[in-house]
């Protein structure tokens, strides 16, 4: 009867998993829309759950000799697997057997024997999981103290960690540990104090680049060393001190070279307007003043404040009036003869001293047989300083080298006669000198104005 129940509750399932694919396979009556995996499941899942029961139901129970002969055969099966060492199968088989036969012969000495060797197993797989334990530990802080030696300093922490993973009171991995922080912040702070040094030395290699471009003028190049100087080590004082007066030292230099430039070039204009003075000093010796007075002009143009073209500036003008004053009287005095008795020249001599020297008049005068020569004229001071004459201070040179001094002679002012006078600037004094010739007539004679240093000043020439 069991088979008959295990049978069809077989053909049941088959029939269950049929329909939940296509229910109309399996549900032969009824509407189309009825043939559904919901009603397969009704009807085929709760068929197989009632015959299933029934197969249950209908087996027979063993009797007392198929059980003996069942637990003694779980008691070998239980032997075996404990004489293979298979502690826990053995102890399963004899427990299956004591189900069977709870007062099973020998069961009880088995089942210690058992639970005896299985606790002995379990203290050695202990002992020896500690003792591999503990060789797994030692040999991470051998390798946790080579890698110490060898400077790895996160390689040791990460295998003393993994000791202390299986070893959390392991004083020697905790020590070790300590060490590694401590020889980290030690080699860090090594690390920074060589890099330190490192940057210094190559800021210092940069700055002493930089003072050489320095030296030779090439101060942009030199600024950007010093910039890279003070990139690689911001700290060095040497570049801070130059980067900070490398644009006024550019300045400087600059300037410098312009003003070189500028006093190569104004030497350079004042040799040519010294060549320009000295041509125009030929050309006054000529008395061509027009030519003088372009030479010295093109001089200032090149030379400002060149004081020998300022000179010759200010005396080119009053000499060729002189000049000119001169020729006009030669020309008078050539068509006078030489026997007069009175010379006019209205035509005033200016001086380079700013003396002016007008209304000069000759003339012989006689008294009681003895005969003087009296020559007159008027002085004015045009420049800046007082200047300070005496009679008799006027000489007259003849061309064969004889001077005559004057034998009397007096200086009249607003405020009477004298003999010597300071004459003011913008005054005029009347000056009158009387000389004694030994010539009957003044012609080849030159009047002069005597100088302290030893020099004189023409005033006319007689003809």
């Amino acid at each position: 009867m069991p088979y008959v129940f295990f049978l069809l509750t077989f053909l049941a399932l088959i029939a269950l998993l049929i329909g939940l694919i296509k229910p109309s396979i399996v549900i032969r009556w009824g509407d189309r829309e009825k043939k559904s995996r919901k009603k397969v499941l009704t009807w085929y899942g709760l068929s197989s759950l009632i015959l299933f029961i029934g197969f249950i139901i209908t087996i027979p129970e063993l009797t007392p000799e198929q059980k003996a002969q069942r637990a003694e055969e779980l008691m070998a099966s239980a032997q075996a697997e404990l004489e293979n060492k298979n502690f826990d199968e053995a102890k399963d088989y004899l427990e299956d057997a004591l189900s069977y036969v709870p007062e099973l012969e020998g069961a009880s000495s088995l089942m210690a024997e058992i639970e005896k060797l299985q606790a002995d197993e379990k203290e050695k797989l202990k002992a020896e999981k500690k003792a591999k334990k503990q060789e797994e530990i030692q040999q991470l802080l051998k390798t946790a103290n080579q890698l110490i030696e060898e400077k790895k300093y996160d390689d040791a922490k990460e295998k003393l960690e993994e000791a202390l993973a299986l070893d959390s009171n392991l004083k020697e991995a905790t020590a070790l540990l300590s060490q590694v922080e401590e020889n980290k912040v030690l080699e860090k702070e090594q690390a920074s104090a060589e890099k330190e040094a490192k940057s210094k030395e190559e800021a210092k290699k940069l700055t002493a680049k930089a003072e050489k471009l320095i030296s030779e003028h090439k101060y942009d190049e030199a600024k950007k060393q010093l910039e890279k100087a003070q990139k690689v080590y911001a700290k060095d004082e040497d570049s801070q001190k130059l980067l900070s007066s490398i644009d006024e030292l550019k300045s400087d230099y600059e300037k410098e070279i312009k003003e070189q430039a500028q006093a190569s070039k104004k030497k350079k204009n004042k040799d040519k307007a010294l060549a320009l003075v000295k041509k125009a000093e030929e050309y006054i010796d000529e008395h061509n003043y027009a030519k003088a007075l372009a030479k010295v002009e093109e001089a200032l143009d090149l030379s400002p404040g060149l004081e020998e073209a300022k000179y010759w500036a200010q005396q080119i003008e009053v000499m060729e009036v002189a000049w000119e004053n001169e020729q006009r009287n030669q020309e008078k005095a050539q068509q006078a003869s030489k026997n007069t008795d009175y010379i006019q020249v209205d035509d005033p001599v200016y001086t380079e001293l700013g003396l002016t020297f007008t209304n000069l008049k000759a003339k012989k005068e006689s008294f009681l047989g003895y005969e003087t020569t009296v020559i007159t004229f008027q002085v004015t001071n045009q420049g800046e300083d007082p200047f300070e004459i005496t009679n008799g201070a006027f000489m007259l040179k003849k061309n064969n080298g004889n001077s005559i001094w004057p034998v009397d002679g007096t200086i009249s002012t607003d405020g009477g006669d004298f003999i010597s006078v300071g004459i003011m600037p913008g005054d005029t004094v009347q000056v009158e000198e009387v000389y004694e010739l030994p010539d009957e007539t003044l012609a080849g004679y030159d009047l002069l104005l005597p100088l302290t240093n030893g020099e004189s000043i023409y005033l006319y020439y007689f003809y």
